[in-house]
């Protein structure tokens, strides 16, 4: 009889898929406004979310990769580049994107035709280097500075000083972001990261109210 699989990895599958379908939601809601207004911020804004939410899906596969290679032996991991290097190189490169994209969705009046290709291929390096090494110490930190500088581009440079509905949901994605940098990517497990995740999931939400309002 296979042993019964640690708490551990199933709240890691829950909390995935938890934030997955958060994520689809805020992607989902905001289709409306996008199609009616073609506006670029808003594209990069939800597709920003969708691309987030496939981290998840990654993270999700890893973790019932790595439940099912203790409980009935399946999917055996290995050192070399296997299916656990794959799901990381993935969740790496659509976390990595997904980060791009919200910066895409402060500065998107400034972008020109090879940002897209600049972020796909910076996302596509950084996951090799975390898929090969299995040290993602480097792609969160250069994650963490494309996010500051997002939340930095989206704070000073719309043209008003005033904290207002909308910087306020972007500092609240900032945050979201920032700290699920160091949840959703593999690494030793912390005291305070159940915590982090429901905090996630709260933050995310509330995310997804105050979209809808806007798209009502």
């Amino acid at each position: 009889m296979p042993p019964f699989p640690e708490p551990d990895f199933v709240v890691e599958l829950v909390f995935a898929a938890v934030m997955f379908v958060l994520c689809y939601a805020i992607y989902r809601r905001t289709r409306e406004s996008y199609e009616l207004t073609k506006h670029q911020g808003i594209k990069y804004f939800r597709e920003s979310f969708l691309l987030f939410g496939l981290s998840y899906v990654m993270s999700f596969l890893l973790s019932l990769t790595m439940l099912s290679t203790e409980a009935f032996d399946f999917f055996p991991m290995r050192h070399d580049f296997g299916l656990s290097s794959i799901f990381i190189f993935l969740m790496s490169y659509f976390s990595t994107l997904a980060i791009f994209y919200l910066l895409f969705s402060s500065l998107w009046k400034k972008l020109s035709d090879k940002s897209l290709l600049v972020g796909h291929s910076a996302a596509a390096i950084l996951s090799f280097v975390a898929a090969f090494t299995r040290s993602h110490v480097i792609v969160l930190l250069i994650q963490s500075v494309v996010l500051v500088i997002a939340a930095a581009s989206t704070l000073f440079a719309r043209g008003s000083k005033k904290l207002t509905a909308t910087k306020v949901t972007y500092l609240l994605v900032f945050g979201l972001w920032l700290v699920n940098l160091w949840i959703i990517n593999p690494g030793p497990d912390f005291a305070l990261k159940p915590v982090l995740e429901v905090a996630s999931a709260v933050v995310l939400l509330i995310v997804y109210l105050r979209v809808s309002k806007w798209t009502k």
